[in-house]
């Protein structure tokens, strides 16, 4: 079950993006973006975060994705359901008042242990 969304305070906002940079540098972590095409389709694809940066003196926030760089300007407020290396789902709201909705995912990691003790896979055959 998700957790709740907390409104994090302004002042909050320096150190949270300051402690998500740190963990960004140290996880594989993906993001959900979705955009609107013309027509009405949503489209939704995971891509790769390398960057998720605030910028007090214009209120603006910037992600970095691998195929494109976001900003976010005028930033109005910012709802998050976790700690600084926690969070799963962030909304950021800019000053028109648009949502623009962060959904993390991890790459998932097995320890050597359970690597160690997976089953093996079948070598394809072999032409002869």
């Amino acid at each position: 079950m998700r957790n709740r969304l907390q409104r994090l305070q302004r002042h909050e906002w320096p150190a949270f993006f300051h402690q998500v940079a740190r963990g960004i540098s140290h996880r594989r972590v993906e993001v959900e973006v979705s955009c609107m095409l013309p027509g009405g389709e949503l489209v939704a694809r995971w891509l790769p975060l390398f960057a998720l940066a605030h910028e007090s003196a214009a209120e603006t926030v910037r992600i970095e994705l691998a195929e494109f760089e976001l900003r976010i300007e005028r930033l109005r407020s910012i709802h998050v359901d976790g700690p600084p290396l926690n969070w799963r789902h962030m909304i950021l709201i800019d000053g028109e008042g648009h949502a623009q909705r962060l959904h993390v995912r991890e790459q998932l990691r097995l320890s050597a242990n359970v690597a160690a003790h997976a089953p093996a896979r079948a070598e394809p055959p072999t032409p002869a």
